[in-house]
């Protein structure tokens, strides 16, 4: 049975069909729920940062962003994140929670001018569960299950090319397996199982620059921009049939490739010595992208606006306090029944020095909003609580460069 067929039933599942889902039921489409390379500091403001530059933080968002780290000479990120998920459509609801990982960033300064970073993060993430206890008999029941994801491993570069212009670029690997699963379980127990695993991997490499306007009184202005060439994984399947513990059938199967599509973004940001407001927008062609062969893709535009308010004061504790805000509007790329949505969300950060403030622990909420309840579609509610913690110049005293 074809992916499709399974979110039919999935997304319709009205007053005739007991469904009980887990996870996101959006994540049973090509490779997932995608998701953008971030760092705390962009999760904390709506995940804006095309135009944004810290002298302290990482900022995943713009390879061009590696060189305005300055207080520093090595940075290490990592943490991990619990989300609640409820789900309705116009009959029904449910809730699932799940924990994993944020990412993992090391970042390094070689030169003056030259800075880079390594590391992983989630490129999307599969997780569903739906169960029906209705199938092709009365006492048949139906089960579909999806697990897994893309991984991106990287490794990006930032040059300084003047005191106002910085250009970078990130090379990725993506690598990752999706394993779904059909069951039909019939009342004389006679069960059907089809497995589909899926295999994705591919390297890419993303670009990115920024401009800074100095002012007068430590202010500055920036102009950021992003372009991600268009993608084309490397895609095979590998599928199997089993009745009662039998084999059936094991084979490799042809599959197309998913196609993600370019990515055009762009930014600007307002600098004082103590606040950053900023704000990004983006247009990606997922009308010329793929991920299921009858799945229908609309081109999409994102908005998104981030604040950050540190205190007057370094040498005190509260002075080292991190406040950030954001909220983001995006387009789904998937049309589903016809039907169309808008994806939202707003967040809230903090980042709390540690360690003679040469470390923080940084703590964000998000809430996000996706789906519609039209035509018996799943609307999803999402709450996200993340904790990174970023540790500065593990090995000692800061290079000072000439």
């Amino acid at each position: 049975m074809r992916s499709f067929i399974i979110v039919f039933i999935l997304l319709v599942s009205g007053s005739e069909l007991y469904a009980q889902i887990s996870a996101s039921p959006y994540s049973a489409y090509g490779i997932g729920v995608i998701k953008e390379r971030t760092s705390a500091m962009n999760r904390g403001m709506g995940g804006t940062g095309f135009a944004l530059r810290d002298p302290l933080n990482l900022n995943n968002l713009n390879p061009a962003a590696y060189s305005s780290i300055q207080l520093a000479t090595q940075v290490m990120e990592t943490g991990i994140f619990l989300e609640s998920d409820r789900y309705r459509n116009t009959t029904q609801s449910s809730k699932f929670t799940t924990a994993n990982l944020t990412n993992v960033n090391f970042w390094l300064r070689f030169t003056k001018k030259w800075a880079g970073t390594a590391g992983m993060s989630p490129l999307s993430s599969v997780n569903y569960h739906i169960t029906s206890g209705q199938g092709i008999g009365g006492n048949s029941s139906l089960e579909y299950l999806g697990s897994g994801g893309v991984t991106q491993f990287y490794f990006g570069n930032a040059y300084q090319i003047t005191k106002n212009l910085s250009v970078g670029a990130t090379a990725s690997y993506f690598h990752g397996s999706i394993a779904r699963r059909e069951i039909i379980t019939s009342g004389l127990a006679l069960g059907t199982e089809v497995s589909n695993n899926v295999y994705i991997n591919r390297g890419n490499i993303d670009y990115g620059l920024q401009y800074q306007f100095f002012l007068k009184n430590e202010r500055a202005i920036t102009i950021g921009a992003v372009y991600n060439k268009q993608l084309r994984l490397n895609t095979s399947q590998q599928t199997a049939v089993y009745q009662q513990n039998d084999t059936l059938s094991n084979s490799k199967t042809d599959v197309a490739d998913y196609v993600l599509p370019q990515k055009f973004g762009g930014g600007l940001a307002f600098q004082t010595k103590r606040s950053t407001l900023t704000a990004d927008v983006s247009y990606q062609e997922w009308a010329k992208g793929k991920l299921e062969d009858h799945l229908k893709l609309r081109n999409t535009r994102r908005a998104s606006i981030g604040y950050q308010f540190r205190g007057s004061s370094m040498e005190s504790f509260w002075g080292g306090v991190v406040v950030r805000a954001g909220y983001y509007v995006q387009e789904n790329a998937m049309i589903l029944q016809g039907i169309s949505f808008t994806d939202w969300g707003a967040t809230f950060g903090v980042g709390i020095p540690v360690s003679a403030k040469r470390n923080s622990i940084n703590l964000s909420y998000s809430y996000n909003h996706s789906g519609t309840t039209d035509k018996s579609l799943i609307q999803q509610q999402s709450q996200i609580i993340s904790l990174d913690v970023t540790f500065r110049d593990l090995w000692g005293i800061k290079r000072k460069f000439d």
